[in-house]
């Protein structure tokens, strides 16, 4: 099926599952499938909108977790068919450890009404039901022309594939199919071409030194490694890596950014550390800056960011960077809904002339990656 194809089958669905019938579903009450965070913030909503949250299917149900917020939560195999029949079936977790095909069954097992998923929830909740990839169907939709040209300009079918696949998967999660995905070969797919010979790579979003190490053992070599980590409790054991690494080795405790200047941060939250957005609690300051005011003459092969939705800034500050050298680019696209078109948009008109390929390398929309290679 082709993308236009494929955006005419959303759109009926996007007028099928309307907000005003998913409001109506959502009046009966709701059970939430998750009682993390995420079905937390779903079950508050809820709240806020009149619609009753009855509790929490949850792995951790039962004695070991009974209750969250005043509400019961039940493990899905003790959960009974009489708590299910006349209301609706919601899914409230979103991370890449589930997998929406062993709960749909359990789903359709029981007398639930409606089934409503990921998808599903901002076009009734509003965008506070946003999280990291997620956004209303509406939203995908009205960008229906650049998601188009977008997929013309990616060089291979797997690409435009999956570009396809993740559009459905956004927009009907649990109804259609889940997103095939290699977490194995993460920033360098084996159906790329490989490099010719040691490069010099930019690591931003170095984490511990995971990234450096798949390389290496891909056999890639390196001949300079650039990395900036900004999270003091990463920091350290990425230090003591390189250490052992014997490559030669740059380590930069910063945010990537468009220029230099310092941020708030919020850190100590493992590969999800980040720039705070207002509003965050626990926050530390630490500078950023911009990868053309650090490096100077110095030969750059490889760029990758994996840096939970700052890409956009830092790809601002690199552009002499990417016109000078022409790197490889590996770039994460789904820390914020938009991400998928607008960081793509901005990398091609970066580099033009490049062959732009995307691929998936977690379960459930995470880890999707858009790379240049010139």
């Amino acid at each position: 099926m082709g993308i236009e194809e494929l955006f005419d089958d959303l759109t009926t669905l996007a007028e099928r599952r309307n907000a005003e019938w998913l409001l109506e579903e959502l009046g009966h009450g709701a059970w939430i499938y998750g009682a993390g965070h995420y079905g937390q913030r779903l079950a508050a909503l809820m709240a806020g909108a009149g619609v009753e949250c009855l509790g929490f299917i949850d792995r951790r149900g039962g004695e070991a977790l009974p209750m969250v917020n005043g509400l019961p939560v039940h493990a899905p195999s003790d959960f009974p068919s009489s708590l299910a029949a006349g209301h609706c079936f919601v899914m409230g977790a979103l991370n890449p450890a589930v997998e929406p095909g062993e709960i749909l069954p359990l789903a359709r097992s029981l007398p639930f009404r409606a089934i409503l998923w990921n998808g599903d929830l901002p076009e009734v909740l509003g965008p506070a039901a946003n999280t990291v990839w997620l956004s209303s169907r509406s939203s995908i939709l009205a960008e229906r022309e650049r998601l188009c040209a977008l997929a013309e300009r990616l060089a291979d079918p797997l690409s435009r594939e999956t570009l396809a696949t993740l559009l459905r998967f956004r927009c009907a999660a649990g109804f259609d199919t889940i997103p095939a995905y290699d977490s194995a070969s993460q920033y360098l797919p084996a159906d790329l071409p490989g490099f010719a010979g040691p490069i010099g790579f930019v690591d931003g979003g170095a984490y511990v030194g995971d990234t450096l190490q798949a390389l290496r053992r891909a056999g890639v070599e390196i001949r300079d490694w650039l990395a900036f980590e900004p999270d003091t409790a990463n920091f350290r054991p990425l230090a003591h890596m390189a250490g052992q690494a014997g490559v030669r080795a740059a380590l930069f405790p910063c945010c990537l950014s468009d220029h230099s200047h310092p941020v708030s941060f919020e850190a100590e939250l493992g590969t999800g550390s980040r720039i705070a957005e207002a509003g965050a609690m626990h926050t530390v300051t630490v500078p950023a800056v911009a990868l053309d005011d650090v490096l100077h003459g110095c030969p750059v092969d490889f760029i990758k960011l994996d840096i939970e939705g700052a890409e956009a800034a830092a790809l601002r500050g690199m552009r002499q960077t990417v016109a000078r050298w022409r790197p490889r680019l590996a770039i994460s696209v789904y820390h914020r809904p938009e991400d998928l078109w607008t960081l793509p948009e901005q990398i091609i008109g970066m580099c033009p002339s490049a062959r732009f390929h995307l691929r998936q390398h977690a379960r459930n929309g995470f880890d999707t990656v858009f790379y240049a290679v010139p």
